[in-house]
């Protein structure tokens, strides 16, 4: 039996002449998605859209198990589900749908049946909340089914008012104002229609409908040709036509984009000749700096700085990357400085990039990431392999990069500036970094200014009189003599024809200082700006303050106009010469178009910005948008996100400098000490724990928040922890879990659980350490990967090993290793470090050696020292000693962690004395007793001990003893305390108890 699919609406299907609703389940977007595309759809794809966290036999099972489901359907039973083919790797189902015929009546211009066929947004009534991939791809169809359907509306309704139909256009005509209440354009062709076809009150309250909403979401007024019509309709007289906006032209092409670049040439050769690893081009606003490093580099990636963006770290940098990897260069090529390119650029990873534990490392390895990216994106032909423009608006970490190319001489830089912005940061920069070339762009001089006329009209020499009033009126601002030409051009004081460019002055006058035109480049921008469209300059006032290109579809939500009308006046745009591809011909057109702004009109736009766009800009670009909108509330919490994923990522300064800003704009001084509380646990994060107890004191001196005084007691606990009060941080505990619960957020609340589970740890409580953390566990069993569940299986698994339940924990570390090695090299070191103590625990290390040395040759990270003391552990086991002591060498040479030292020294101790190193060993004895005072933990002090027991001198031995006298044996493990206790009884000590 043929079936009969209806997507657009509420879907449904026809079975034996009755419609039957889809169910709202996964069953039916699997059959609609299938019906929609009507050709073979690959497993894969499937497998993504709906099982996304899914392995790929997960997936298949899946698949199976929802196409028995869709059988199972009552009115389907039997019915065999005509033309659904199910392949090994693919399916197809072909159905007849009102989508097929819906795109089949647009394909022949049928508008008619066209506008039948579509009942409504695609999809109507299925679920998609837990299927974000679907999702997307559901809106993107229905985008464009929407957008085909309009323009359907809008031709029929067009043939019907040719054709003497005008009321039956205008009811047309209102569906789609229904649809879309703030297009304009749609308006003014049913105000026609209207008029025309004698619906004068209808007209009237559409009219005030649209004004009403236009001004209470847009704070704007209709454009000037809709209140015409709107007076035509009241008047009862027939509508106009369309006005036609008459234009001069701007101008001949060659004014938007110079054949050449004239009064350059020795500044080009000095730059090209130079052998510094940096130039430096320097120079006022339209000096031509940007077109110099054009053509200097003209292959190369642009690191493209913007003027509003000085406090979002790395603000231009991730455009470059991006840039970069479209050409080719892909991030896997980096090894394991992959996964650092990733934290920056987050879609690179396919789980969340883990955040380094030293904070200062992951930030060198950062840079090291994007300057390895850059070089394999260099070409060495080229002079130069990147350039930086605008950097008096570089943000600080921008600057930070390139300081770091240039210093080590990684590619060679070309990088631009206005002389006359320089700010603080960027003039450190400048004087730190001697090794550089600085070209400065003077002024054009008169015969600069002759030559670039002749160029741009085409002739051997320039007019003399007109290039010197040019000169002297421009003062030889390269972007100046342009814009003063192009807006005489709108004036009708110069034209051109095939004889050449004529000014009505040129036979009268003796220096053309008859002509009258502004003084300033802003202000002849100003003047050629108010000549555009109504429609135009909202185009151009809402990309001034986006900052950015975009969509026209984004432009006329923005800038309450159609996606046509938004096209259509970035097009008028566009030939006045102010845009080029959708961006602004020069950055000083859209500052001019910003500051004419009036204030109300600004705020509102930047807050349609961050409203539009808010998911698809970095949170900390929304962030800037909303405190220009007046809506601190919402830029404080997009402050918040920003620093948030700033501080995951591990780029914890530049999460700083985002809370610099949060609390500065803050709403009130109580919605500020979020802010500060987020600050705090940076800063024990980058280990300032001074700095961090101080804003935690003061925080909960002044706080009720429970979350917050959760936190910031997490910081203080951190502190105690740091200082061997153990004691004091678990008095602490309780109270900071309670608040935690009270706040009701979870990761608050999971934040203060872990602590709990370390105190526990620490402290030898073991079992409890393992109550608090196995409510996590199914949760991290079941993902696919990322950071967290690696963390939960680890911890857990080392949890068992410590109870000596290595079996039941082995299975766990080897579940976390799987999913560190799809998550990241940070994950993988710290299990490795787990599993490898595990394997030493089953008196099995060479197991767990292959793994551990898999994971050194990924680079070192921030565990890599705790891996190098297990592997050092496993080689004694296996009796290998000259590995075990060349694990404590590197340790020893590349290790800060005094916890790790004092193991490595005691390890030393023993290894060099067994291998005859005597001299070795007592330099090893010496370190060991320099750093045991400065050890808390036990578990780390007791190597070094033994160390001391075993080999040193009795006043060496006598030294130990107010160590002795503190070490609390209940806190070792057992083989630690037998191997400690048999060393006390050789050197005839006592036994601890």
């Amino acid at each position: 039996m043929a079936l009969r699919l209806r997507l657009l609406g509420p879907v449904s299907i026809l079975v034996e002449g009755e419609w039957h609703p889809l169910p709202p389940h996964k069953t039916s977007c699997l059959l609609a998605f299938l019906a929609f595309e009507g050709e073979w759809t690959l497993r894969e794809r499937l497998a993504y859209l709906f099982w996304p966290d899914s392995d790929e036999a997960d997936a298949r099972r899946n698949l199976r198990q929802l196409l028995q489901r869709v059988r199972q359907i009552p009115w389907l039973d039997g019915l065999g589900l005509d033309g659904l083919e199910i392949e090994k790797a693919r399916l197809r189902w072909r159905v007849e749908t009102d989508v097929g015929a819906f795109r089949s009546a647009i394909g022949a211009q049928d508008w008619t049946q066209a506008i039948e066929q579509y009942g409504g947004d695609l999809g109507g009534g299925l679920p998609t909340g837990d299927c974000p991939a679907y999702e997307a791809w559901l809106e993107l169809e229905r985008d464009a089914l929407y957008s085909a359907w309009r323009n359907a509306l809008v031709s029929q309704s067009g043939q019907w008012l040719e054709s003497g139909r005008a009321g039956e256009a205008a009811r047309l005509l209102q569906r789609l104002l229904e649809a879309d209440p703030l297009a304009e354009d749609v308006l003014q062709q049913y105000l026609r229609c209207a008029g025309l076809g004698g619906e004068r009150p209808m007209a009237l309250k559409a009219f005030d409908r649209f004004t009403s909403s236009l001004k209470e979401e847009l704070a704007l007024e209709p454009l000037p040709e809709t209140v015409a019509l709107m007076e035509s309709v009241r008047r009862s007289a027939a509508p106009a036509a369309a006005p036609h906006v008459e234009r001069r032209s701007s101008g001949p092409t060659t004014l938007v984009r110079p054949p050449r670049t004239v009064g350059r040439e020795k500044l080009r050769r000095e730059a090209l000749e130079s052998s510094d690893q940096i130039v430096w081009l320097s120079g006022e606003a339209g000096s031509g700096k940007s077109r110099l490093a054009l053509e200097l580099a003209p292959a190369v990636p642009v690191v493209r700085c913007l003027e509003g963006l000085q406090s979002v770290p790395f603000a231009p940098v991730p455009a470059v990357v991006r840039a970069v990897m479209e050409t080719g260069v892909i991030s896997e090529s980096l090894g394991g400085y992959s996964e650092d390119l990733a934290r920056l650029i987050p879609e690179l990873a396919a789980f969340p990039p883990a955040t380094p534990e030293d904070p200062n490392v992951g930030r060198t390895r950062l840079l090291e990431a994007l300057a390895r990216l850059l070089e394999m994106a260099a070409k060495p032909s080229e002079r130069f392999q990147l350039v930086f423009e605008d950097l008096q608006w570089a943000d600080e970490a921008t600057l930070e990069l390139l300081s770091f190319l240039v210093s080590q001489e990684r590619v060679r830089c070309l990088a631009s500036y206005r002389s006359d912005e320089v700010s603080p940061s960027l003039e450190r920069t400048i004087n730190g970094l001697p090794r550089g070339r600085m070209v400065v762009l003077e002024p054009l001089d008169s015969s600069d200014v002759q030559l670039l006329l002749a160029d741009l009209m085409g002739t051997g020499e320039g007019p003399v009189l007109f290039s010197r009033w040019l000169h002297n009126h421009s003062g030889g601002n390269p972007f100046f003599v342009l814009e003063t030409l192009a807006t005489l051009f709108e004036t009708g004081d110069l034209e051109a024809d095939a004889e050449g460019w004529h000014s009505r002055l040129d036979e009268v006058t003796r220096d053309y200082g008859e002509l009258t035109v502004p003084t300033a480049v802003r202000d002849v921008i100003s003047r050629r700006l108010r000549r555009l469209s109504a429609e135009g300059l909202r185009i151009i006032q809402a990309l001034a303050v986006a900052r950015t290109s975009l969509p026209s579809r984004v432009m006329g939500r923005i800038s309450g106009l159609s996606e046509w009308a938004a096209l259509g006046a970035q097009e008028d745009a566009e030939a006045a010469g102010l845009l080029t591809n959708g961006e602004f011909r020069h950055d000083l057109v859209r500052q001019v178009a910003y500051a004419d702004l009036p204030a109300i009109r600004r705020a509102l736009l930047h807050a349609r910005v961050a409203e539009v766009l808010e998911g698809d800009l970095d949170p900390a670009v929304v962030a800037e948008h909303w405190l220009e909108g007046g809506e601190k509330t919402r830029a404080l919490e997009a402050w918040l996100e920003a620093a948030r994923s700033f501080r995951e990522r591990g780029l914890h300064e530049e999460a700083l400098l985002l809370l610099d800003r949060a609390e500065e704009n803050a709403p009130s001084e109580e919605a500020g000490m979020r802010a500060v509380a987020e600050r705090a646990r940076i800063l024990v994060e980058l280990s300032r724990n001074e700095e961090a107890l101080v804003l935690a004191q003061n925080i909960l001196a002044r706080s009720s928040d429970p979350g917050i005084r959760a936190l910031m007691l997490d910081v203080v606990m951190s502190d105690l922890l740091l200082n061997g009060q153990v004691a004091a941080a678990l008095e602490l505990s309780d109270e900071a879990l309670e608040l935690a619960r009270q706040s009701g957020v979870p990761s608050v609340i999971r934040q203060l659980v872990s602590k709990q589970a370390v105190l526990a740890h620490i402290t030898g409580d073991f079992g409890r350490a393992l109550d608090l953390w196995l409510p996590y566990l199914e949760e991290a069993q079941q993902a696919a990967g990322g950071l967290e569940a690696v963390r939960t299986l680890s911890s857990i698994a080392s949890l068992y090993d410590a109870l000596g339940r290595q079996r039941e924990g082995l299975p766990l570390h080897s579940k976390a290793l799987e999913l560190a090695r799809r998550t990241s090299p940070y994950a993988q070191v710290d299990v490795a470090v787990n599993l490898l103590y595990c394997y030493i625990d089953l008196g099995e290390p060479a197991k767990g050696v292959s793994t551990a040395l898999e994971t050194l040759a990924l680079g070192r990270f921030d565990g890599t020292d705790g891996l190098r003391t297990n592997l050092a552990a496993a080689y004694l086991d296996m009796g290998d000693l000259k590995g075990a002591a060349e694990q404590c060498r590197c340790l020893t040479r590349d290790s800060n962690d005094v916890s790790l030292l004092c193991i490595a020294w005691g390890r030393l101790v023993d290894l060099d004395a067994r291998l005859g190193n005597s001299g070795a060993a007592a330099q090893a004895l010496e370190k060991c007793l320099e750093l045991l005072p400065r050890v808390e933990v036990a578990g780390h002090q007791t190597r070094a001990i033994i160390g001391v027991l075993r080999y040193g001198t009795p006043e060496q031995v006598a030294s130990l003893a107010p160590i002795l006298e503190r070490l609390d044996p209940s806190h070792l493990p057992p083989y630690l305390r037998d191997e400690l206790e048999a060393s006390l009884a050789e050197t005839g000590g006592v036994t601890i108890t």
